[in-house]
């Protein structure tokens, strides 16, 4: 019996190890027809750019009246702050990686410059799993209060 239970905890152990190494690997999903991608499939996404998709839906980060140049460095060291990295910069679309600090899970964060509705939309979805626990609606909501802040000094 013991010898079962040993072989389940570690056949669990290299299960998340392996899927933590595997969610390491998938770069973010990119633009499409100029747009972030939209959220599908499990619970682990949450995106601004699509507001009718309620499950997946939130609010982007309002940046109008703020001056132009002030707004992609906020973002930029809002990101960096909250211990992301940074992967792609265009200055109108940002890509940036967010590993947990337990099992090494990545999570991509997406963000591009809406400014003919004066919004930075944003999209942060889980590399792998099935349900986030919210970590992807959190990140977002901290990182919408980080820029707010920064841009308001």
């Amino acid at each position: 019996m013991n010898k079962i239970i040993r072989y389940c905890a570690a056949l669990v152990a290299a299960t998340l190890l392996l899927g933590g190494c595997a969610s390491q690997q998938k770069p973010g999903p990119g633009l499409q027809n100029g747009k972030l991608t939209p959220c599908s499939g499990p619970p682990r996404c949450v995106t601004s750019e699509y507001p009718g998709d309620i499950e997946f839906h939130v609010e982007p980060i309002v940046v109008i009246g703020s001056p132009k140049a002030a707004v992609w460095p906020s973002l930029k060291a809002a990101i960096d702050e909250m211990g992301g990295i940074i992967v792609r910069d265009t200055g109108k679309y940002l890509s940036a990686s967010f590993m947990s600090s337990g099992m090494k899970f990545v999570d991509d964060l997406e963000c591009r410059l809406d400014s003919a509705n004066g919004v930075i939309q944003v999209r942060s979805s889980s590399r792998i799993g099935y349900y986030d626990f919210a970590t992807n609606r959190k990140r977002v909501a901290q990182l919408r209060n980080l820029v707010k802040a920064k841009l308001s000094r």
